[in-house]
């Protein structure tokens, strides 16, 4: 039929080749340096954060469930921090592939469990794209060592897995920040300048010191 023929002529094109190899590639770097740049930042809190002073109580969960939980982590965070930089790093490289990517992936989620209140949505997107990246093939660039030549049908594999999860991230964002726009464009807050004005405002958004001057300037508000 018509629609078996569409189905398999889609399915034969995204089995064909990586069509998103260098953006995927590029992703896996600017996701990683982006993780670091977080540890760095929260450096001198990690106690707080993750380690047996911290405050936030873990809400119930399957790590909470499995020996030790969030507890074990607690009691060894730094060593804890420590295998998650050489991982980040790891990934970086493309050392591990896919192995690694998966092993990221459940660290970052482990580590936002533990401090629910403290992540926000482009934490969680990020999260998310963690997860996509380990059905993708990011390593045909930027790798410490090429791929051995695989055969046909794994190849083939690899491209179908890679192309959905890079369509996937795609589609992911843009459906995220269509709706926020739409949230946005029905939101008083938008529409008079004020949103603008708090989120230069408040510390957590405060990129550079010039912030405080910026809001004093209504113009830019609007």
């Amino acid at each position: 039929s018509m629609l078996q023929q569409q189905l398999k002529y889609y399915l034969d094109w995204l089995q064909k080749e990586n069509y998103k190899s260098f953006s995927l590639a590029f992703l896996r770097i600017a996701i990683s340096l982006w993780l670091l740049k977080e540890v760095c930042i929260n450096w001198s809190g990690m106690e707080i954060l993750y380690g047996q002073s911290a405050f936030v109580v873990s809400k119930s969960n399957l790590i909470n469930r499995l020996p030790g939980g969030f507890l074990l982590v607690k009691s060894h965070y730094m060593w804890f921090i420590v295998s998650y930089i050489a991982v980040i790093f790891l990934n970086i490289l493309g050392i591990g592939r896919w192995f690694t990517a998966l092993l990221l992936f459940s660290m970052v989620h482990v580590l936002q469990k533990m401090n629910v209140s403290f992540i926000n949505g482009g934490d969680l997107i990020a999260r998310l794209i963690l997860l996509y990246l380990v059905f993708a093939n990011s390593y045909q660039y930027f790798v410490l060592h090429k791929q051995n030549q695989v055969d046909a049908d794994k190849r083939k594999l690899e491209n179908l897995l890679s192309n959905l999860a890079a369509f996937s991230i795609m589609l992911q964002l843009c459906v995220a920040y269509f709706f926020t726009g739409i949230t946005k464009v029905n939101d008083p807050l938008w529409w008079h300048g004020e949103a603008t004005y708090y989120a230069f405002s408040m510390e957590r958004f405060i990129g550079t010191p010039f912030n405080k001057y910026i809001i004093q300037y209504k113009w830019v508000n609007i």
